[in-house]
């Protein structure tokens, strides 16, 4: 059986970083100041950068050398016009993280471009993975 998670209690207005966290309860009482109750490892997860259900990850295949160098042309054009954002790599997928570390364009136009180059690509939605693993989905 799962160790059970340790829930904290979030004041306002600290509670507007995790408020949108599928594992986030609004916590109803007579106080006139909103609260929301959730796991500490979310809260020290996304205190400082907030939590946002738009976000997702873009895995792109990089195992062909041709489709690499597809992917990294389009990754500096990007960089250029002044758009950047968080990547990491297992070595047979970039992953390029369209969360608070997009700067310079909005989530729907990395895809647009992606779609443009023709480099597929998967997209994975981290407000579900979140659900998935706070046994929410």
């Amino acid at each position: 059986m799962d160790e059970p998670r340790e829930l904290i209690v979030v004041d306002w207005p600290d509670c507007q970083a995790i408020m949108s966290h599928p594992a986030a309860a609004l916590i109803l009482s007579e106080e006139p100041e909103t609260k929301f109750m959730v796991p500490k490892e979310v809260w020290e997860h996304y205190k400082n950068t907030g939590y946002d259900p738009e976000w997702v990850t873009v895995q792109i295949d990089i195992t062909e050398e041709e489709k690499r160098d597809k992917i990294r042309g389009l990754r500096e054009k990007l960089i250029d016009e002044g758009i950047t954002f968080d990547t990491g790599s297992n070595g047979k997928t970039w992953d390029w993280e369209l969360d608070w570390s997009l700067k310079g364009a909005e989530v729907s136009t990395i895809l647009l471009r992606l779609e443009e180059e023709e480099i597929p690509h998967t997209i994975l939605s981290r407000h579900e993975a979140e659900k998935k693993r706070y046994g929410l989905a």
